[in-house]
Parts: structure tokens; sequence; C-alpha cells
């Protein structure tokens, strides 16, 4: 069976780091000792121009071995969501020295200097993968877009029979991160499905949704972003990119956060954060 990973990257001289419970990495970048998690959109093609996502966020979690790459959906003007395992398996102590974010450009380079790079005020989050892969990030000020995703309350669009997902991760196991954004659709994999109910991590499947095939899938330096239902400027956020085996390999959906079974914790932990709630 194919190792269980977590979708988050290892840049540059870094290590792509697994995970030996079910879990996407992130990516890190510098010394040639660290390492961190990330996945990358797999049979999918690069987003044309910054208007199709202006609230895309591209995570740097600074920790003493170098930056672990995730991605994030902002969904008001100072609040991100992104997951859980992005701080838990970035540090020991889910306490990066700092969180640097940069918004509504499909080249995440030039966001600093478009006035665009934001920094994190505050952040709490779950319990990580397979349990509660949620976070929240409040903005050091706030970060206006053209719309927003609404945040899934309710079961409504999880169902929907293709969702989107888009992400700066891998374009094949093992291969570099994407340098422009990139989005893909993604059938979704209903529970009885034996591509998911088979999979012992699968155990929850009321906390997932299991979507892609093996052409189409998130991979490393994916963690964090969005699966969206709905269409064009219309988005709903209804899962948040967690793990997977093998990107793209025959019979390895990818596994994401069902956000809204987590709706009112998120919102609560937006609240505690002193945030501006997103639409419902």
């Amino acid at each position: 069976m194919p190792l269980r990973h977590a979708l988050f990257a290892a840049l540059a001289a870094g290590l792509t780091v697994t995970a030996t419970a079910a879990a996407a990495a992130p990516s890190l970048v510098t010394p040639p000792d660290a390492a961190t998690p990330a996945p990358r959109i797999i049979g999918g093609a690069e987003v044309p121009d910054d208007a199709r996502y202006p609230w895309m966020a591209w995570i740097q979690l600074h920790v003493p071995k170098g930056v672990a790459m995730c991605g994030g959906s902002q969904v008001s003007p100072d609040i991100v969501i992104t997951a859980a395992h992005c701080f838990l398996e970035t540090t020991g102590d889910g306490k990066p020295d700092r969180v640097v974010l940069d918004i509504g450009k499909i080249d995440p380079t030039t966001a600093e200097a478009a006035g665009q790079r934001r920094t994190a005020a505050g952040y709490r989050y779950g319990r990580g993968v397979r349990k509660s892969d949620w976070a929240v990030i409040k903005l050091d000020r706030p970060h206006r877009a053209a719309h927003y995703p609404r945040l899934a309350d309710d079961a409504a669009q999880d169902a929907a029979p293709a969702f989107r997902a888009i992400g700066w991760g891998m374009t094949s196991y093992g291969s570099h991160q994407a340098k422009i954004l990139r989005e893909v659709e993604l059938p979704l994999v209903p529970d009885a499905d034996r591509s998911c109910s088979d999979d012992p991590d699968f155990e929850r499947p009321d906390l997932h949704i299991c979507a892609g095939d093996d052409k189409r899938t998130t991979c490393m330096g994916d963690s964090g972003g969005p699966l969206l239902a709905g269409m064009a400027g219309n988005w709903t956020l209804v899962g948040i990119t967690s793990w997977g085996y093998g990107c793209g390999s025959r019979g390895t959906p990818g596994f994401y956060a069902q956000v809204s079974v987590y709706a009112k914790e998120i919102r609560a932990a937006i609240t505690a954060l002193g945030g501006q709630q997103p639409g419902r």
C-alpha cells in the first residue's frame, strides 16, 4: 500500500516529508536538512489571470530549519482558512516563528511588490489530519478582494458531482512546486466507492470529502488550499486539502476536510481572533 502523506511541500534544498499517518506535507525552503510538507495540482492547467481567484493565499510558515509552504483561502477581508497540519507538522509545538501570506497573485512572488503581502496577527487550528484539519489565520491588516468564497455552513453542496481545487503543488509526484497557480476539476468519489471506503484511514467519511481520480488530484504543496463548489465569482469553500497517497497513482483520490462539519468551530475561532465573519 502506498505511503499516506499530507499535501504540503518541501522546496529548494528542502526535503518533502511524508507522514506515517494520513497527512499531507507542507513545502520547506532552505537548509539542506530542512523538511516540510506540500502537494500540487495534477491533471489541471495554469490559472490565466489574478482576477479569477483574488482571495487565494500562498502561506509561508517560517521555522528554524526553513520555510514551510501551504495554500489558503481568504474568506473575509482579514481571515484566511488553511489546514491545521500546516502548523502541527511544521513545528513540534505548532507555533511557527512567523507566518507570511502572499494573496491574490497567480505568481505569489509578485505579491509583495503589489502590496498584497500580509503577516499573521494570530491563528487558531483544529487537531490535524483525520480529526479536524482546519486552521484560521487573522491578518495583520485587511486585504480587499473583489470577492471571497462563502463558507459551507451546511452539507448542501458537499455532494456536488464535481469540485474545483487550486494550488501551487507538484504537477507530478516528486516534481518541483508550480510557479503559477493551477486549477483542476475533481469528480466526487461517493462514500460507497471502494477506493475511499476500503481505505483504513477513511474510517470517518462524515469528516472528509473524497474527490479526484488517477488523472486528476492534488499533490504535495497543495495542503490547506480550497476544494470549491459553485462557479466563478460565486464559490463555496466545501473542503480543505488535507491528505492522500501517491499523487495521481491508480485508485488514489484525495481527501479534504469537510468544512460544513467544522463550520461552527471555524466561526468560533474567527470570533475569538476578532476577525470578520465570512458570508454564508
